[in-house]
């Protein structure tokens, strides 16, 4: 499998929608060699109450597999991600990635939003609201500490 870099990685971002997961990578079917294979070796990794995570491209990817299971639960992947893989606001997520809606806000500035097998992160302050993070995952995450 071919390693995943600049165009290729744009390419395949849009191409998908928040259910169809990220660069390929699909929660609940794409195993944890793939990561490996599109992302390159794992920088670091620890462990969950009932699933283990693992950290890619200088922790801007992080990546949940439940026990027992061979494939990912969940990919998030954080703003900084290089070559602008992530959409930088959100009118931007909502156009490359369906339809979401806001969820919950929190006491760090933080406002969720979700569509199908998709969680954004977005700042409360800005206009448009900037992206923190995007996580693609499968329906059984609700199950993961």
């Amino acid at each position: 499998m071919e390693r995943m870099t600049g165009s290729n990685y744009m390419t395949e971002m849009h191409s998908n929608k928040g259910q169809s997961g990220w660069n390929g990578l699909i929660p609940g079917v794409s195993r944890l060699e793939e990561v490996i294979d599109k992302l390159g070796p794992v920088e670091v990794q620890g462990r969950y109450s009932n699933a283990d995570w693992y950290d890619f491209a200088d922790r801007t990817v992080h990546v949940v597999v439940l026990d027992g299971q061979a494939t990912i639960l969940k990919i998030r992947v954080l703003s900084d991600f290089p070559g602008g893989l992530v959409p930088l606001d959100l009118p931007r997520a909502e156009s490359e990635l369906g339809p979401i809606k806001e969820v919950d806000a929190d006491h760090t500035g933080t406002a969720i939003f979700e569509g199908p097998g998709l969680r954004v992160a977005c700042g409360l302050l800005g206009d448009p609201r900037p992206v923190r993070w995007i996580e693609f995952y499968a329906h059984q995450e609700q199950a993961v500490n």
